[in-house]
């Protein structure tokens, strides 16, 4: 259920900026306090798709203690660039 939304934009490509890094730390800390047996969750996502979720993803778990790149790498299958086959192109029309 979702219960609240939050934007957070910063320029694709930037490192984002200490005001969006601390929204984003305030949220986790929020959803995540005091959870007991309960499964909370935060769904996230970059609008165009570039990459600037998945650093925030990376920021929360170094920021609790979690080494980013195997906290991200259990949560999917690996990934290999040399893997990907682009989607076929759209019908114009």
């Amino acid at each position: 259920m979702l219960t609240n939304n939050q934007d957070m934009p910063y320029v694709d490509g930037d490192s984002p900026p200490k005001s969006v890094v601390d929204t984003w730390l305030g949220v986790c800390r929020k959803v995540f306090k005091n959870v007991g047996d309960k499964k909370p969750a935060i769904g996230i996502h970059c609008v165009a798709g570039l990459g600037r979720a998945p650093v925030l993803v990376a920021i929360a778990l170094i920021e609790s203690g979690v080494d980013a790149i195997a906290g991200m790498s259990s949560q999917s299958p690996p990934y290999s660039p040399d893997s990907y086959q682009p989607h076929p192109p759209k019908a114009k029309g």
